[in-house]
């Protein structure tokens, strides 16, 4: 019985995200950029667990979790980066968008978009 048991554990797949809630999900993240997001925070969001997340978006949209929400605080530090005025600066920009690490930040953003924030920031 427990080897039925096993066997049947090892082949069956964490169930996918719902659409709507995957769509619910990717909103709350856009919504949360500025504040420390982990994995668990977005399981807790989402409702699932860790494997059935990491499956749906290495499904749905290539790549982690953690690795998504990076991108998307990348996107949005390029537009305002792209819309910042004389007053703005980089660890603004950086801060705004949930970032801690300026030179992480600066490293992430240039491995993403061929060049340093700064020369976003000057145009």
């Amino acid at each position: 019985m427990a080897d039925l048991l096993l066997r049947g554990a090892a082949v069956s797949p964490a169930a996918p995200i719902a659409a709507s809630r995957f769509a619910m999900l990717e909103e709350w993240i856009e919504a949360h950029l500025s504040d420390p997001v982990t994995l668990g925070s977005l399981c807790r969001v989402a409702g699932v667990g860790d494997r059935s997340l990491q499956m749906t978006f290495a499904s749905l949209r290539g790549v982690s979790p953690m690795r998504y929400v990076n991108e998307r605080r990348l996107a949005a530090a390029r537009r305002l980066l792209a819309r910042a005025g004389a007053d703005n600066d980089v660890s603004d920009v950086a801060t705004a968008v949930g970032f801690t690490h300026l030179g992480r930040f600066a490293t992430f953003y240039r491995q993403a978009y061929g060049e340093s924030p700064s020369q976003t920031l000057k145009g």
